[in-house]
């Protein structure tokens, strides 16, 4: 009579090893600016009275969705309190509650939005709203070989600028973490698979020493 010993434990063995292989999870690509003036400001530029101005962006090659982290608005002169106005691709549509931003000093002011969950795909616009009739402050504004991508109105009617500059604005953004599929088996946490694996290892050496068990036998009885 042919012992079920060995049976057993190859159906032990093959439940044991049935535990997720998880790949790698992908690293965090690095933030990348989107920048279309050269960082010289000859001059500063206010909207006229009621409209904003606003910057036309577009997402790096390659990329069909980010995690838009950062507005930088060029404080040219005057900082006060504005408005910060993020729109999807036609100019129109707030995809967040605009937020207020104050600077204190001149030249490059950062307002964070990486807590505001905020992915943008394609073209996206950010906009400054001026909250007082001095329209302060003014934005730099640099008259290098413009872009094109300037802009002032209001959401759904923008007129470019064309040749009169490119406004200081810039965008931060990151390429959003795709998670890695398991591949085969059981889905169990990477904490499961730790505690299993001395069990597993001592399952396969019983296998092994099974096996052999098994075949002495034989041997004795041929």
């Amino acid at each position: 009579m042919k012992s079920k010993f060995p049976a057993l434990i190859a159906v032990l063995l093959i439940s044991a090893l049935a535990v997720t292989i998880r790949m790698p999870e992908a690293e965090a690509q690095p933030p990348v600016e989107i920048v279309y003036d050269d960082g010289t400001s000859e001059e500063g530029i206010v909207p006229p009275i009621g409209q904003q101005l606003a910057v036309k962006f577009s997402l790096p090659l390659g990329l069909t969705e980010a995690k838009l982290l950062t507005a930088r608005y060029y404080i040219h002169d005057k900082p006060a309190t504005f408005r910060v106005h993020i729109y999807g691709s036609d100019g129109t549509g707030e995809l967040i509650l605009p937020p207020l931003a104050t600077p204190s000093e001149l030249g490059w002011f950062e307002v964070d939005l990486s807590g505001l969950d905020i992915t943008v795909t394609g073209d996206f616009y950010i906009s400054i709203e001026y909250l007082t009739a001095t329209l302060n402050p003014s934005i730099g504004n640099d008259l290098s070989d413009p872009d094109g991508r300037s802009y002032y109105g209001t959401a759904g009617s923008w007129t470019p600028t064309i040749s009169e500059g490119d406004y200081m604005i810039r965008a931060v953004v990151q390429q959003p973490i795709s998670p890695a599929p398991p591949v085969g088996g059981v889905i169990l946490p990477v904490d499961t698979l730790a505690l299993l694996a001395p069990y597993i290892a001592m399952l396969m050496a019983v296998a092994a020493a099974a096996v052999a068990t098994t075949k002495a036998l034989r041997k004795r009885i041929l």
